[in-house]
């Protein structure tokens, strides 16, 4: 593949049919995205001409290289400018030999035909695309995770590529992932995580745990093999791993202190990983030793097409001088059209900080907390332990005495904190103010703890049996009460997509409008949808459906983060969502089954737009639609949005239908408005700032009407039991007096009831 001259081919085929290069085949890619600690899955995009369809069938994908073999010509001597004949002969091609990448099987879930062009896009992933499957494995327990992984791929039909992986002997006590329901995908994430691996398929559609070798290059590439290079900083060496569990920001971590003095913190973090989250101090230490020296530089690298990396080779590119900056590959896409390009990525993970004020240090632990919770007694027991020691640090001009490991003590003559290591005190650089500060933190964060203790314990005393499980890693609290239930559950993010389904009544934020309010395009609609079917299949209770039509938002997004779009869907045919800078992706599933569909992106941008669009005659329900960043693994409305059965209150205002008599009250940004919904929306009282306008009215007492923020131009009208007083002030007395009018002094004489018009000026 590096040499100067090159014939490649390319084919794919399902077993049956067979599309090769110099046939049918127009071009082949194959791409992934992935990162550190992370399972793997591969996509392909193969265009073909002719009748050939491929849906639903599994493909063998393949890109090669031809190897001329040469002999002498001995029809044609090689020969001297003078015309003498010298040794030799020229050489002529007898023979092929041919070399190709298998990049193994690949699942085709989508295929677009051009009926002008004949034209045939077909999309798939590879075998890591059968574990998007809710987990449903009984096994036996204890289990270990070698023997998990095992079962995994005995339940989807794989094979693993693997005998040993760190913490695979790491025990597993009893079932974790059927309450969370979790995809196998998921679990295999937090496998990754566990083992320190990047799990992927290779072209032997084997399943392979890849560690990163630090010590040692796959591949060293020269200035010959690149289009192009771009080049940031180096990441230096990772030198902390935290385990955490959120939201409660309950970190262990364990590092290298000489190398965080050397380079800074460089930090990694796993985040809620039921599998190590039993014993994390025995099972980071593991994982840390995977990762301990790992630099490399960010890139972007365009190669001349040689096809064969994977993800998680370390390999070596040049800059414009030649000189080599070690990388790991995290993402590529190889394109065969004729030519073959190839695009490697790497690039930095996400920048975390971790207080060590707060956090239990592996081989020094600060704190450790478990609540338990009994479901049969209800009963809830706290374990604080160490706490104490830590918050009574002695302070003393002399060490103590028979210090064990780890113990500390505040060196009043140096206002500095010490630490045992074993064999002498080591200065911390900790300050005697940080170390109250560190202490009242402790003191605050055990009142606090204590606080939601108690108010677990009153629960669990009142609702015993509705207590299912309290973990670190999710934050969830289930409470039934007649007929009521309320769930909070830690999602991570917030859901960028307002109204998401349609709970307010319309789709308009579904809809690009012109200045009147109506669609740009007239297949940009859908249906709202609040069907008993749709409330056994949702979180939310409401759907948005649409034939042969799309709605999309725009949303404003962060360049270069991850974000998820989740939804549940029930389609009679293909159905795709688009998004801005990936284009179209099938939301695959059975038809005419409800499916969850969850797909994970890097924003491009600083905005993205999510389209979900159908065919002619292909009906597709959405529900529980989320775009958010990070994972998501449920539905939740966006921000300042509530809906009911007869209220909304979002960013137009809060509007409430009476569910009983034909009432309704909106208060928005323009008018606050009370309607009678009898037969249409009438008006019952309306008030904006240029007019009000009420239906009926009863004024008690008195009721006065003026110039603006000018009394002294008032009547006011005040009931009486025979009638009412029309009273005005001094200057229209005086005005009436003026004008001396019969007419105006007979009338107010007449209303004050007066015998004599003259006794008018009392």
């Amino acid at each position: 593949m590096k040499s100067p001259t090159r014939e490649l081919y390319a084919t794919v085929t399902n077993g049956l049919d067979i599309i090769a290069h110099d046939d049918d085949l127009k071009s082949i890619k194959v791409s992934t995205s992935s990162g550190l600690l992370r399972s793997v899955m591969r996509q392909c995009e193969v265009r073909y001409l002719g009748g050939h369809s491929m849906l639903g069938d599994t493909v063998q994908l393949e890109i090669g290289c031809s190897i001329p073999t040469y002999v002498d010509d001995l029809t044609k001597p090689i020969y001297e400018e003078d015309g003498e004949t010298i040794s030799g002969y020229y050489q002529k091609i007898v023979s092929y030999t041919d070399e190709s990448i298998d990049y193994g099987s690949f699942i085709i879930t989508s295929e677009e035909t051009n009926q002008v062009t004949g034209e045939t896009t077909a999309k798939g992933f590879d075998l890591m695309y059968l574990a998007n499957e809710q987990y449903s494995l009984t096994p036996t327990y204890p289990i270990d995770l070698m023997d998990l992984v095992s079962a995994i791929c005995a339940e989807l039909g794989w094979t693993l590529n693997a005998t040993s992986f760190p913490n695979d002997d790491l025990e597993i006590a009893s079932e974790l992932f059927s309450e969370s329901k979790l995809t196998y995908r998921q679990i295999l994430d937090q496998v990754a995580e566990a083992s320190g691996s990047t799990i992927y398929f290779s072209g032997d559609d084997e399943l392979h745990f890849r560690q990163v070798e630090v010590s040692s290059l796959d591949e060293t590439l020269g200035l010959a093999d690149m289009f192009s290079i771009k080049l940031e900083p180096k990441y230096t060496d990772i030198n902390q791993l935290v385990a955490s569990r959120m939201p409660q920001e309950d970190n262990i971590l364990v590092k290298d202190d000489a190398n965080i003095a050397l380079n800074g913190i460089k930090e990694l973090r796993i985040v809620n990983n039921l599998i190590i989250d039993g014993d994390r101090e025995t099972h980071l230490p593991v994982i840390f030793a995977e990762l301990l020296g790992l630099n490399f530089y960010p890139c972007e690298a365009k190669t001349v097409g040689l096809g064969y990396f994977e993800v998680g080779d370390r390999i070596s590119v040049p800059n414009g001088a030649g000189t080599g900056h070690e990388t790991v590959v995290m993402e590529y896409e190889v394109v065969m059209d004729g030519s073959l390009r190839e695009t490697l990525k790497c690039f930095s993970p996400d920048k975390t900080y971790t207080n060590l004020a707060y956090a239990g240090v592996v081989g020094q632990v600060i704190k450790n907390t478990e609540i338990k919770v009994n479901k049969q007694q209800g009963e809830i027991d706290l374990i604080v332990s160490e706490l104490g020691d830590v918050a009574t640090i002695p302070r003393q001009a002399e060490p103590p005495e028979s210090p064990e490991t780890n113990d500390l003590y505040l060196d009043t003559d140096d206002n500095l904190l010490y630490r045992y290591d074993g064999s002498g005190w080591v200065a911390s650089g900790i300050t005697s103010a940080e170390v109250n500060i560190i202490a009242s933190g402790i003191t605050s964060s055990v009142s606090d703890l204590s606080g939601l203790i108690n108010m677990l314990e009153e629960t669990s005393d009142e609702h015993a049996e509705d207590i299912e499980d309290l973990t670190g890693s999710v934050a969830t609290l289930e409470q039934t009460a007649t007929a009521l239930e309320l769930t909070v559950e830690q999602l991570g993010g917030v859901n960028l997509l307002k109204n998401s389904v349609g709970l307010k009544g319309d789709i308009k934020e579904w809809q690009e409008l012109d200045e009147n309010g109506d669609p740009l395009d007239a297949d940009n609609d859908g249906t709202i949808v609040q069907t008993s079917d749709v409330e056994l299949n949702s979180e939310s209770g409401s759907a948005i459906s649409i034939t042969d039509q799309y709605i999309l938002q725009t949303l404003t997004t962060i360049e270069g983060e991850l974000y998820t779009v989740y939804c549940r869907f029930k389609k009679t045919d293909t159905t795709n969502v688009n998004i801005t800078g990936i284009g179209d992706v099938e939301l695959a599933g059975d038809d005419d089954v409800w499916t969850v569909f969850k797909y994970q992106f890097t924003a491009g941008g600083s905005s993205t737009t999510i389209k979900f669009i159908t065919g002619a005659l292909i009906t597709c329900v959405l529900t529980d639609m989320v775009v958010k960043i990070g994972d998501c693994s449920g539905w939740t409305p966006a921000p300042n949005e509530i809906y009911g059965a007869n209220y909304r209150f979002d960013k137009d205002g809060f509007e409430i239908t009476s569910l009983t008599n034909s009432f309704k009250s909106l208060l928005d940004n323009t008018k606050f408005a009370v309607y009678d919904t009898a037969g249409g929306d009438r008006i019952i009282m309306y008030v904006s700032k240029d007019e009000a306008l009420i239906t009926q009215a009863t004024i008690q007492e008195q009721l006065t009407v003026q110039r603006y923020e000018n009394s002294a131009s008032a009547l006011r009208i005040i009931p009486v039991d025979d009638g009412a007083f029309f009273v005005i002030n001094d200057w229209w007395r005086k005005y009436i007096n003026k004008q001396n009018s019969t007419i105006m002094k007979q009338v107010i004489w007449e209303m004050c009831g007066t015998k004599k018009p003259k006794e008018l000026g009392k």
